[in-house]
């Protein structure tokens, strides 16, 4: 029995059965006699692959001598004089690795490559790099990460290298065999580099996406239809907006229920860094782990402090809100510089909530912004228990960009509170033994709230 090609990037199991039946002329029916079955795994093939390296630090100068440049919608048909490229600093390398066993011809096949959000954030810089080798990896390189097949095609010597100048594109393509006629049955590794685009923005996610698809020669010579097998990688790209976010869990008041904290107070602090904060600039505060929501009011004041020399946080010298609301060494931000929304998801609460900053704030030299965040635990618990909180933070710079995450901050707090003090035992000290005796135990102990 011969069967036809299932393509997949998934492992694949071929289940068979066969059954042998009595005469179906026979006045009992036809019954079934015995029957055997097999299944047998074609393993996993990886049509493509694709890593992303860290930003270059240092910038990479191209000189391939010759390349194929692109005419309309194909490559030139021989490769002419190429003049050398500079990849700047803070550039991507992008590496894709395609029918890394060597074992189909995909020289017709269609090589699609493209950056997302149509190159708003980042665009080729330089020459696509491509290496064709007659023979790939071997089985148990295959089954391998991503990185480790790149690393074994580049350890092998190429049969043949061509350059496509891809220098300031948003998307490319090519089918090796319209570029080079000789390229044919084997693997082949993608080398190119994508820049970053500057924009008024802070942060950015940038994709870039990869599939092969098309005509393939499988090893009988028969030619077979893939679809598109499509890999992708992202990478953060930053802008012109020079600023940082960090969120820190503070302390729980459990004996503050003014404004409709009937539960009391989870304080978080909002840490900023910068030289300003566009306007439409906006932080998205969502609870996770233990129940609690933010509030109406949960945004207690926004400042501007200096950060402490030593590098320690905002949250290691100061223990409270007291300690900052009237301080002089903070500057409160005028309210009327931001504003606070809840979230909804159809028509009811959701517990996260949205702060916007309605216009253009600059931080002063030497200073950060502190934005103190409050939030209610769902419910109160008992006063020696410990619950822990975990509350995720988002940012972007604008309502047109896409949300970016930040941190996810966390908070341990007592039903009483994050500090207390309490009597469990006590006692007589004899000081000519310098020893106690007769303990009492205060079975339930009689808590202290540390002042606030």
């Amino acid at each position: 029995m011969t069967l036809k090609p299932i393509f997949s990037s998934s492992e694949i199991t071929i289940g068979n059965r066969a059954s042998a039946y009595t005469n179906d002329s026979s006045s009992f029916g036809n019954k079934q006699l015995a029957f055997s079955s097999t299944k047998n795994s074609l393993g996993k093939q990886h049509w493509d692959r694709k890593i992303v390296g860290a930003a270059i630090e240092n910038g990479i100068t191209q000189n391939p001598g010759t390349a194929y440049t692109l005419n309309g919608s194909s490559w030139s048909s021989s490769p002419s004089a190429a003049e050398a490229v500079e990849v700047p600093t803070g550039s991507f390398q992008y590496q894709v690795v395609v029918n890394e066993n060597g074992k189909w011809d995909v020289s017709s096949a269609a090589f699609n490559d493209k950056l997302t959000d149509g190159g708003k954030y980042l665009q080729y810089s330089g020459y696509l790099e491509v290496k064709y080798y007659k023979t790939g990896v071997d089985a148990a390189i295959s089954s391998g990460n991503d990185a480790s097949v790149v690393e074994a095609l580049t350890a092998k010597t190429a049969d043949k290298t061509l350059y496509l100048n891809i220098d300031g594109m948003k998307t490319f393509s090519l089918k090796p065999d319209l570029v080079d006629s000789s390229l044919g049955r084997g693997a082949y590794l993608l080398t190119y580099y994508a820049k970053p685009v500057s924009g008024s923005f802070s942060r950015e996610t940038a994709g870039n996406t990869f599939s092969l698809s098309g005509n393939i020669v499988g090893t009988g010579g028969k030619t077979y239809i893939l679809p598109a097998m499509q890999v992708e990688a992202n990478v953060t790209v930053t802008g012109s907006q020079d600023y940082s976010v960090h969120k820190d869990g503070w302390y729980y008041d459990s004996a503050d229920t003014s404004d409709g904290f009937t539960n009391g107070k989870l304080y978080w602090v909002i840490t900023v860094k910068g030289t300003e904060l566009p306007a439409g600039m906006q932080l998205y505060d969502a609870p996770q782990k233990e129940p609690n929501q933010n509030m109406d009011t949960s945004i207690a004041g926004v400042y501007f402090g200096t950060p402490a020399a030593d590098g320690s946080s905002f949250t290691d010298n100061y223990a409270y809100y007291s300690q900052i609301k009237g301080n002089s060494s903070f500057t409160q931000v005028s309210p009327d510089s931001y504003s606070w929304a809840l979230g909804y998801s159809y028509g009811r609460k959701t517990g996260a909530g949205t702060l916007t900053f309605n216009k253009k704030v600059e931080i002063p030299d030497g200073k950060a912004m502190y934005i103190i965040l409050m939030t209610m635990p769902n419910s109160k618990w008992d006063g020696r228990t410990i619950k822990n909180f975990n509350n995720s933070l988002q940012e972007r710079s604008s309502q047109s960009n896409t949300w970016q995450d930040v941190n996810t901050a966390s908070l341990s707090a007592l039903g009483v509170g994050t500090n207390f003090k309490e009597v469990g035992e006590y006692g007589n000290y004899d000081s000519a033994s310098q020893s106690w005796n007769s303990y009492k135990e205060i079975m339930q102990p009689e808590l202290f709230t540390v002042i606030q």
